[in-house]
């Protein structure tokens, strides 16, 4: 197989890492990218765990907030009840 260069002029980083990615070992390449991809699936679940306790945190103080108004309403308008509806015939 003939040699094609890839790079026009000078040894750049970029083609000092292409030549140590080619040189490295297959086993290593995949190991490597395995890793890559699970930590890449941990960001990825962790970031939906947290979407999902800060949407459950959010849905919370809103029940909460709804529920203390008529609590806090009640001091200052006291309920009147209604009329009983038990006739006293005696």
């Amino acid at each position: 197989m003939l040699k094609v260069l890839k790079y026009k002029k000078g040894f750049t980083l970029r083609h000092h890492l292409d030549e140590k990615w080619d040189r490295l070992d297959y086993g290593f390449k995949i190991k490597l990218q395995g890793f890559i991809l699970l930590i890449a699936l941990g960001v990825v679940v962790s970031g939906l765990v947290w979407a999902n306790q800060k949407n459950e945190k959010n849905e919370w103080l809103e029940s909460r907030n709804h529920s203390e108004t008529p609590k806090e309403l009640s001091k200052f308008n006291p309920v009147i009840s209604d009329p009983s509806l038990r006739t006293d015939k005696e």
